[in-house]
């Protein structure tokens, strides 16, 4: 077996590790009516009216545990909420040893478009600062979590879900799933416009992550799997790979340099 053979293999292990979850089932437009379902509304913020992913199979995984890219400030932009709890509902994110300890992006007042930047210090104690980038005020709320990864939570009326969705406790319609939070990758053919109004956010890349929330529980009366309640842009936010890929990831790299030394021998 050759270094390409080896290669090929330990991408085909790494490939299978992330496809751990079948996607998230995700209604046309629950109850909202047709033209504002996930896939349509998106579609619409995209310079030529068509968003390069499908929203029902092209979902990133694993999505449920985030870190911030240390070179850059983390910015999240809400695109859109279509809720009747919009006013309600608040999106933040939280501390993995402590969902209690919590820092909100997004409130009730929030609207499309609106932006907020996040900085996080890695160097020191995993203080994170969230500032409005509109007005540019430093230090509009700071807090200290126990490490520099986190999760993502949507506080409702209904609850509060969580991306890490075994924390939920309720399930979908299959009784299989109680993920209340997609994730969508940009892959760079798109550019997205996050106020509606026809200016265009830069490329939809790779560094860019629609995160699109379910409001209600899901054995609650009225689910409508639509996923569309709270949606944003996050640029420089990056999931976090389970322990699993890593380990391929690293029986991968290991087996492409004993196959060098090999080689060498």
């Amino acid at each position: 077996m050759d270094i390409r053979q080896i290669a090929i293999g330990a991408g085909c292990l790494m490939a299978a590790s992330l496809a751990t979850a079948a996607p998230t089932y995700v209604a046309d437009y629950g109850t909202d009516g047709p033209g504002t379902g996930l896939q349509d509304m998106l579609n619409q913020r995209t310079q030529d009216g068509t968003l390069d992913q499908d929203v029902k199979t092209d979902q990133y995984q694993p999505d449920e545990v985030w870190t911030i890219d240390a070179a850059a400030a983390a910015n999240a932009r809400m695109l859109f909420e279509v809720a009747g709890n919009a006013h309600l509902n608040t999106l933040g994110i939280y501390d993995l040893n402590n969902t209690a300890n919590t820092l909100t992006l997004f409130d009730g007042s929030a609207t499309n478009g609106y932006a907020s930047t996040l900085d996080v210090n890695i160097f020191g104690d995993f203080v994170v600062t969230k500032r409005d980038a509109a007005s540019l005020v430093v230090g509009q709320e700071t807090g200290s979590f126990s490490s520099y990864n986190f999760g993502f939570f949507l506080n409702t009326p209904d609850g509060v879900f969580y991306s890490q969705s075994a924390l939920n406790g309720d399930y979908d319609m299959d009784g299989l799933n109680d993920d209340h939070m997609i994730a969508i990758q940009g892959t760079g053919v798109d550019s997205i416009d996050p106020f509606g109004n026809g200016i265009f956010y830069g490329a939809f890349g790779l560094q860019n992550f629609i995160l699109a929330w379910e409001d209600l529980r899901f054995d609650a009366n009225g689910i409508d799997y639509d996923y569309n309640d709270m949606v944003v842009l996050v640029e420089s936010f990056f999931p976090v790979p389970e322990p699993g890929t890593l380990a391929l990831l690293g029986l991968g790299l290991a087996g492409l340099g004993a196959a060098r030394r090999r080689q060498k021998a």
